[in-house]
This record gives C-alpha cells, structure tokens and sequence, in this order.
C-alpha cells in the first residue's frame, strides 16, 4: 500500500509517491517524471538533494528521507542507500550530473595513492584514473552541498575531480591494502605478542614439565601398573567433576535472575535513534549458500536503524558457490561482502581478523550464518555497554536452540546451551 505524505512547508497538497515500476523504468531510461509529476520534482527548489526527485526518487520518499535522517541524525543519502530506496550506483550518477563532474564506476582504472589509507574517505582521495592523476570524491562521503564547494577549489586549482560510489572507493582501498591486512590477519597477534601466538614454541619449563609427566607415568606403569592406572583414573575423573561443578554454578546463575551487571532482566530504557553508536555486523560465511536467504531475513529485521549497521558478509576468496548465491539475492544497502584472500590457514578466526580491519562501527557484533538473533539485540548491547564499567570489553548474549525436536542432536544441545551461555 502506497504512503500519502505531505507535500514540503508551505505548500497545502499533498503528494503521492511514483510508482515503484514507473521510477524503475524511468530510471533505466534517465528519464524525468511525467507532466503529472513535474511539478513534484521541481517543488523542492534550492533543496539540496532536489536533483534525485523525479528521476531517482519522488518527492514522497526524499520527505521520509528527511525525516528517517533527522531522527537518526544522519545524512539524507545514508537513509536513502540503506533503507534500498536509492541504489549507491543511482545516487552517485545523478549527484556526477548534478555537480557536473565525470562518473568513476566499478569498470574504471584506479591507482589510488600511497597515502590513500590513510586519508579519511569523507575527503576524497588522490589517485590516477586511466593513468591521468585526479582527485576521486565519495558520493556519498558528505552532503551534496559540501561536494559541490570541495569538487568547485578543486577545480579552481586545475585539478581533474571525478566522483564514484562508495564501493568503488571501498574496493580499491582493499586492494591497496590487501597484503597488509591479509598479513596482520594471519601473523599479527605473532608479531605484537608472541607469547600469546599458537606460532610461538612452547617456554622450555613447559617442555621440562612435559617430558617428567610423561617419564613419571612410564616408570609408574613399569613398576606400579595397578597404582599408576588408578591415579590417572582419578585425574581424569576429577577433570570431570570440574566441569560438573561448573555447568551447576552457572545453572545456579542463570536461575538466579540478574547478570553480572546487577540489570534486573525486563523493559529497558529505549535509546533515541540519535544517540545510537554505528555498529559493525561481522557474519563470516564458508559454502552456507543454503542459510543465506534466512541469514538475510533475520538481518533486516534487527530493530536498529539501517544508517547505523553496517553489514560485513565476510566470504573466502575459493567460495565461489556462496559468492554466485549472494549475486541472486537482492541485499540491503548497507550490506558489504567482504573477499578474504585465499592464504592459509582458512580458519573463521582468520576471516574476522581480515574483516574487523575494514569495519567502521563503533560497536561490532559477530553471527554465525545460522544464527537468529532477537530484534532488539543491538540496542540491549549498547544499554549495558554504556551503563557497565570502562574494563568491560566483550558481551555474550544468550544461546537458544531454535529446532530442539529436530533430531537427537539437537534436543542434547537444547539441554545444554542455555545454560553454558
């Protein structure tokens, strides 16, 4: 059902939204709106994103645009692109004409410079476009506004300024990039701290420790069979009786009621969308094209305005039967898949070490490709982050197994998991 909305200030009409298919083919067309609408894209003159109306959107969906943008306070793009009205490729094609600069696609030559990682996207990026040496602005790093008056001193400089959507920027940033992130991935914690790496050799008193065990329980089973067998039963035993004592401590915590913060369980204060931080969703994937589709769904339903999430797809580089799954469904805007270079080992903790360098949230959650997580989530997240104490670092949000009478498998899991977490 299509939303009446109410035409700009000023102006007692109101207006409704072009069609969905008609927007569709006027702008494979690069079409304006018909005469019944032209009145509608001109009524918003000296607006500062009026020239996406009637070729890009209708003047209905740039109003809820503003409002979604004015709630979260963010730009009127970042709503457009991750609510899918506008398709980053759209946006930065009409803002090119609009500024009167060329386009960048994903088909152009980019050599960006030895600085680009560490310039701030927002700025624009110096680079070399089919071997001529220019300056590549972000469609959507700023407000159009602000675009216009860089791209205008550029010029004025004589420098050559091209724009391109943001994910052709992403792309060519990692590629820059990409041996020195796929390098951190793999042996960055071996290089700041070794003696917390796998990679490290095991301290000589710990090799010392190792050979007299093994030499104790050989001389034992020699000289004392019987004896020896019982004390490694009893070893072993007590191992077990540990984890007993531990699965009904944690039993007792969870029957108890409030977590560790002291947060009694129930309603919590809902935080404006405004004072919402951006939060990073990283869901590593390996040859799990049949979840993707659920995976989707459950995404786009966290309660958690879509200018503010970020969603990393992280894929290995040989999946190519998850990447040819992804390229069928049609994913939300604020949805980035993420090529990890096929370089050993091919480990999920390697994956998110890969992609957590490319992820821009001020929070960062991981998934699982099955996971399902509740809406509201996120926001329970940022409530006890902000109201626990400075050294809390990490939370675990709880288990539940969702097919529990599937299979004997996972009844076991279901009378496990809520418990452990």
């Amino acid at each position: 059902m299509q939303q009446r909305i109410w035409g700009v200030a000023g102006q007692g009409r109101r207006l409704e939204p072009i069609p969905a298919g008609i927007l569709a083919r006027m702008r494979r067309a690069g079409q304006r709106a018909s005469a019944q609408h032209a009145g509608v894209a001109r009524s918003s003159v000296g607006h500062d994103y009026a020239f996406l109306v009637g070729t890009v959107v209708d003047e209905a969906t740039l109003q809820r645009a503003e409002v979604g943008a004015a709630r979260c306070g963010v730009a009127v793009h970042d709503v457009l692109v991750t609510a899918g009205w506008v398709r980053q490729a759209d946006y930065a094609a009409a803002l090119a004409r609009d500024l009167g600069v060329p386009l960048a696609d994903r088909r152009a030559a980019i050599e960006l410079d030895e600085a680009a990682l560490e310039t701030p996207l927002e700025t624009g990026l110096l680079a070399r476009l089919d071997g001529r040496p220019c300056h590549i602005l972000c469609a959507t790093g700023a407000a159009p506004a602000d675009l216009r008056r860089h791209a205008v001193a550029l010029q004025a400089r004589g420098i050559e300024v091209h724009l391109a959507p943001r994910y052709v920027l992403d792309a060519a940033l990692e590629a820059q990039g990409q041996q020195d992130y796929i390098n951190r991935a793999v042996s960055g914690l071996w290089r700041d701290r070794p003696v917390s790496s796998a990679f490290s050799r095991a301290p000589s008193w710990q090799v010392l420790t190792g050979v007299a065990f093994a030499g104790l329980i050989i001389g034992g089973v020699a000289v004392l069979p019987g004896a020896t067998l019982a004390a490694l039963t009893g070893l072993m035993a007590l191992s077990f009786l540990s984890i007993t004592l531990l699965r009904l401590f944690a039993l007792q915590r969870a029957l108890a009621g409030p977590d560790r913060t002291g947060r009694q369980a129930g309603p919590r204060r809902r935080l404006p969308d405004r004072q919402l931080p951006v939060y990073s969703v990283l869901v590593p994937l390996f040859r799990e094209a049949n979840v993707l589709s659920g995976l989707i769904r459950s995404l786009r339903a966290l309660d958690y305005p879509p200018a503010k999430l970020e969603i990393l797809l992280v894929l290995e580089a040989i999946d190519t039967e998850t990447r040819a799954a992804l390229l069928a469904i049609d994913l939300p805007g604020n949805v980035r898949v993420v090529l990890v270079p096929d370089q050993g080992p091919r480990t999920k903790p390697k994956a998110l070490n890969y992609a957590l360098q490319l992820a821009r949230g001020e929070y960062v959650v991981v998934y699982d490709a099955e996971d399902r997580p509740q809406a509201d989530q996120l926001r329970r997240a940022v409530d006890v982050f902000r109201g626990a104490p400075p050294e809390l670092g990490c939370l675990q949000a709880q288990l539940n197994i969702y097919n529990p009478s599937q299979s004997w498998l996972t009844r076991g899991l279901m009378a496990q998991t809520p418990v452990r977490f």
